[in-house]
C-alpha cells in the first residue's frame, strides 16, 4: 500500500505544469539536432535565455544552458514533445532570476565568470534587472516612495514604474504603498 501511495505522489509531481523550464543541451548530441532545437526554442517560446559554457576540465564538454518561459504551463512530457528533446533533459524553474544568474555564475565566484553579452535572449530588459544585486527591490521601493513624496498620483506612479520597467516591483509592493498613502491621508484630516 505504501508503495502505491509513493508512486501516486511521484506521478502527480511529474504531471505538474510549469511555464518556465531549464535544460542543458550539447551541440554534438546524437539524440537531437541541436540547431533545430535551438531554432524551435527561439521561434516558439515566450522568453528565452541561452548561454554556452566552456568545458572547465576534461571530464566535461562545452554545453548550453537554456532557460525558457512558455506562454502556457506544460507538464514535463508536453515540454519534451513541444521542444523535441527527451523528458529527462528538463527541470522546472521556480526562480528565473536565479537560473539566469547561474548562467553567468554571478553568485558562484569560484566558477568561470561569463558576461551578460554571452547570453542570447529576446528579453534584454528583464535580463538587466536579473543582474542587479538582491537589494535592488528595496532601492526601487525607495524610488516609488520618493514619487509619492513628490505628490505623484497612483496612476502617475504606475505609468512611471512601467516606463522604468519596475512594474513587477510596483505590483508586489502595491499594498504597502497604498497603506502608506491611506495612513498619510488620515493624518492630514
Amino acid at each position: 500500500m505504501a508503495t502505491k501511495k509513493g508512486n501516486n505522489m511521484q506521478n502527480s509531481r511529474e504531471e505538474k505544469r510549469y511555464r518556465t523550464w531549464n535544460t542543458v543541451l550539447y551541440r554534438d548530441s546524437e539524440i537531437y539536432d541541436f540547431d533545430i532545437i535551438i531554432a524551435n526554442i527561439i521561434e516558439n517560446v515566450q522568453k528565452y535565455y541561452i548561454i554556452e559554457h566552456q568545458a572547465e576540465d576534461d571530464t566535461k564538454k562545452n554545453h548550453f544552458h537554456v532557460t525558457f518561459r512558455l506562454e502556457n504551463a506544460k507538464t514535463r512530457s508536453a515540454v519534451s514533445k513541444f521542444i523535441g528533446v527527451p523528458e529527462n533533459y528538463f527541470e522546472p524553474t521556480i526562480d528565473t532570476r536565479s537560473a539566469v544568474r547561474y548562467q553567468l555564475h554571478l553568485d558562484h565566484p569560484t566558477k568561470k565568470q561569463y558576461s551578460k553579452d554571452d547570453i542570447i535572449t529576446n528579453d534584454k530588459d528583464t535580463l538587466e534587472k536579473y543582474l542587479i544585486n538582491d537589494n535592488s527591490e528595496g532601492l526601487i521601493v525607495m524610488e516609488l516612495l520618493s514619487k509619492l513624496d513628490e505628490g505623484y498620483s497612483f496612476r502617475r506612479i504606475l505609468q512611471w514604474a512601467c516606463e522604468k520597467n519596475y512594474y513587477s516591483e510596483f505590483r508586489r509592493n502595491f499594498n504597502i504603498l497604498h497603506t502608506i498613502i491611506t495612513d498619510e491621508r488620515k493624518k492630514k484630516l
